[in-house]
């Protein structure tokens, strides 16, 4: 059983939390799996989830029925590891940018 009451039926867990700020069907999935990830796989790191939701989206890139999904998805992977990547940040497993560096960019 997941977070919502949704077993194996097909239910979305969460669907009722997060569907006024979902557009679509596919943005509610994977929000729902962000968020029982982030709450129910505490020995993941966070950044390893973003990493994840990341990767799914490519697959459903690769999937698309059209450019513009593809692109959308392809965007969201972009967002996921960028994401990942701060995260790491702020867990301090990555140094931050030097000043000058930040500069020459």
């Amino acid at each position: 059983m997941v977070p919502g009451g949704a077993q194996d039926s097909g239910e979305l867990p969460f669907c009722s939390l997060v569907s006024p700020h979902c557009k679509n069907y596919e943005d509610r999935v994977t929000l729902d799996c962000f968020l029982y990830a982030l709450h129910y796989v505490p020995h993941m790191k966070q950044s390893d989830i973003f990493r994840e939701n990341a990767e799914n989206c490519l697959q459903l890139a690769d999937n698309a029925d059209n450019p513009p999904a593809c692109r959308r998805y392809l965007r969201m992977a972009e967002a996921w590891n960028a994401l990942a990547e701060e995260q790491d940040w702020l867990d301090g497993e990555i140094p931050p940018v030097p000043r000058n560096a930040r500069s020459h960019a």
